[in-house]
C-alpha cells in the first residue's frame, strides 16, 4: 500500500502490533501462572511465569508443521500397529485358555 511519499504503510503499523501482541501473552502467561498457582496452592505464583514461558517455548517448538510430520507418523503407525492388531486377538485367546476362561462346547446328541 502506497500514500505518496510513504512507500509502506504497514511498517507504521507494526509497532502497535508488536507491543498489543507482548501484553497479551503477558496476560496470558499471568492468567495461566495464576491458574497454575491456585491448583498447586503455590502463594508467590509469580515466580512460575518465566519457567511457564520456557516450557511453553520449548513444548511449541517440538511438533514440526503438521501437513508434513502426519505423513511420517501416519507410516510409522502403520508399521506398529498393524502386527499388534494381528496378533493381539491369538494373544488373548491363548491367555483365555491358559487361565481356563475358554471351556469347550458341548455337542448335541440327537
Amino acid at each position: 500500500m502506497q500514500f505518496g511519499f510513504l512507500t509502506n504503510v504497514e511498517s507504521l503499523f507494526f509497532p502497535f502490533w508488536l507491543l498489543s501482541t507482548f501484553t497479551r501473552f503477558a496476560f496470558y502467561f499471568y492468567i495461566s501462572s495464576l491458574l497454575f498457582g491456585t491448583i498447586f496452592k503455590i502463594r508467590q505464583f509469580e515466580y512460575i511465569i518465566p519457567t511457564l514461558a520456557t516450557v511453553t517455548v520449548l513444548l511449541g517448538s517440538i511438533p514440526e508443521t503438521p501437513t508434513f510430520s502426519i505423513f511420517y507418523l501416519r507410516v510409522a503407525l502403520l508399521h506398529t500397529a498393524t502386527p499388534i492388531f494381528l496378533l493381539l486377538p491369538f494373544l488373548l485367546w491363548v491367555l483365555a485358555k491358559l487361565k481356563g476362561d475358554v471351556k469347550p462346547e458341548k455337542t448335541k446328541t440327537s
